[in-house]
């Protein structure tokens, strides 16, 4: 929507970025926003599953190079960014405490609960440290999907895990039915182990507490129990998952 594009362009524009990670490029609206916005130093990595467009994400991706030209350098790892993230970071790619790490970092990947408690992490080992910023889509609004983006950003922003910046929702003019609205928060990674309450937790345990439709605060008080550490271990009798944050 052109809501959704004005805010991704104001917070580009206004952090100024050298570099953009980004999970989830689809066929390019956001990257081509973010490029544009950050102005002619910002060079681009994106991962993304390319058969989600067979074919399209590739010629979006060529097109971008031809119109932004060489000053930007655009790169994107085609599969399953829990795979090729550890990957890139294993080959030697850019991550904390590097010089080309990245400063603004866009999630707009898969966005059930599990999906973004797990893809967070490792966009954080991409960040420039407590000077990044992260923006998350799907949140803050209305759609089928939305309150699963929101709970598990909430649940971090809870844990101490991630500081929030703002968040915008808006609704376009072309809507014509509910879940056409927009949302999305600014935040940035929190460092040390200070400033988490909850580094390493259940992903699954926190899943387990989304209620439709979901309500900001709605099943909070069972967070501290999806925590591990200090007594606390994964169940043995349901599915979990160990998120190490």
């Amino acid at each position: 929507s052109e809501a959704h594009t004005r805010f991704l362009f104001d917070v580009a524009f206004q952090r100024s970025p050298r570099r953009i990670c980004e999970v989830g490029f689809n066929v390019g609206h956001s990257a081509a926003t973010l490029l544009t916005a950050a102005g002619g130093n910002a060079s681009y990595l994106g991962f993304d599953l390319p058969r989600l467009n067979p074919g399209a994400n590739e010629e979006m991706l060529e097109m971008l190079r031809t119109w932004l030209g060489p000053k930007h350098l655009l790169d994107i790892r085609w599969g399953d960014a829990g795979i090729t993230i550890p990957r890139y970071l294993a080959e030697g790619g850019e991550g904390l405490g590097r010089s080309h790490s990245c400063d603004l970092l866009f999630y707009d990947g898969a966005h059930d609960v599990l999906s973004v408690l797990s893809g967070l992490p490792l966009l954080r080992k991409l960040a420039a440290g407590s000077e990044a910023l992260l923006i998350i889509d799907d949140v803050r609004c209305g759609g089928p999907l939305c309150g699963h983006s929101s709970l598990a950003w909430d649940f971090l922003v809870w844990a101490g895990l991630i500081q929030e910046v703002n968040c915008q929702s808006a609704r376009s003019v072309h809507a014509t039915s509910l879940g056409d609205d927009f949302g999305a928060c600014v935040g940035r990674f929190r460092w040390g182990a200070s400033a988490a309450r909850c580094s390493i937790f259940d992903a699954w345990c926190v899943a387990g507490t989304y209620a439709e439709p979901y309500t900001p605060g709605v099943g909070s008080s069972d967070w501290p129990g999806c925590c591990i550490g200090s007594g606390h271990a994964p169940r043995t009798d349901r599915p979990s998952r160990v998120v190490v944050f």
